[in-house]
């Protein structure tokens, strides 16, 4: 394989994961729960919007007799974006990696693979709950679509 085409498949890589980063951002700028930790001094600003939503919403449970009815359950709430803070945080890294990677491109010394594999040991923690949820945090979106209260809240954000 020649040098440059696996500049071209380090472009495309950077790129895929650059758009892949875009949806999850998205997602969290409509997120109603974050990680189940408090977020920490040093964690990106692309983060901050989980605070958006989830502090609001918290709030509103304590407060509302009606959240359930008119918002969506606690349970529903946790399942809906779990693990998107850790999964967002874990591509950025690969991202900005890759990305100092192509700013120093060595045809001769330049690799990726380090990175995958570390990334690698994370997303082995962060996947697996993250996709066995995916078919009931879709259907706890579905119930929710239902309610106007939430539907207001959402846009509102």
């Amino acid at each position: 394989m020649t040098q440059d085409v696996r500049k071209l498949i380090v472009e495309e890589m950077l790129e895929k994961e650059e758009g892949y980063i875009a949806v999850l951002k998205c997602l969290s700028t409509v997120s109603p729960f974050p990680s189940p930790k408090p977020l920490l001094d040093g964690i990106p600003s692309h983060l901050l919007p989980f605070q958006k939503f989830r502090e609001p919403l918290e709030e509103m449970q304590k407060s509302n007799k009606r959240f359930e009815k008119d918002y969506l359950t606690k349970s529903d709430l946790r399942m809906m974006f779990h693990k998107l803070p850790e999964l967002l945080a874990s591509h950025v890294k690969v991202r900005d990696e890759l990305q100092q990677v192509m700013r120093k491109w060595d045809p001769k010394r330049s690799a990726v693979g380090k990175i995958f594999i570390a990334a690698a040991k994370s997303w082995a923690d962060i996947y697996p709950s993250y996709i066995d949820l995916q078919y009931d945090a879709l259907s706890a979106l579905d119930r929710c679509e239902s309610r106007p209260r939430f539907n207001s809240f959402i846009e509102v954000r």
